[in-house]
């Protein structure tokens, strides 16, 4: 067992913490010195890699990319609110920033509790229904199949 795993332990036990195995998964987390942060970061990245991805699909506009043009139709005509997603997540973004600035190792697990409960059980599964929506979707996109179709506004 290496040092840092062992630090991480000890962090863990001390504040109940989620499993390590679990964190590298989901976020990609590569353990460094600077244990907690290397870990919000790792969060962080994921959070805000997904948040612009919705965004780029909520916000769109005349420059939008024809692909998000047809992601924002598919979720509309699913009934999927992106948005509650997208505020979650941004929420959570946020917070994991503060807890970095602060650089306080209690207030750091905090976030990586907090985040992890809410990636785990809310946003995740979220993230992945509308995901499969664009899978399953982008098989059947044709190009203008009506004029209302080819309306994105």
């Amino acid at each position: 067992m290496t040092d840092l795993k062992k630090n991480y332990d000890k962090l863990k036990a001390k504040y109940k913490l989620p499993d390590l195995k679990f964190l590298q998964a989901e976020f990609g987390i590569e353990l460094k010195e600077t244990i907690l942060q290397s870990i919000v970061d790792g969060m962080l990245n994921v959070i805000f890699d997904n948040a612009k991805l919705i965004e780029s699909i909520i916000f769109v506009d005349s420059g939008s990319a024809a692909s998000h043009l047809y992601e924002a139709s598919m979720i509309n005509e699913n009934k999927i609110d992106a948005f509650e997603v997208y505020k979650k997540l941004m929420s959570l973004y946020w917070s994991g920033k503060k807890a970095k600035i602060k650089n306080d190792e209690k207030i750091m697990s905090a976030f990586i509790n907090e985040c992890y409960e809410k990636w785990s059980k809310i946003i995740k599964v979220k993230l992945l229904k509308m995901y499969e929506v664009f899978e399953k979707e982008w098989n059947s996109v044709s190009l203008r199949e009506s004029e209302e179709r080819a309306y994105h506004g």
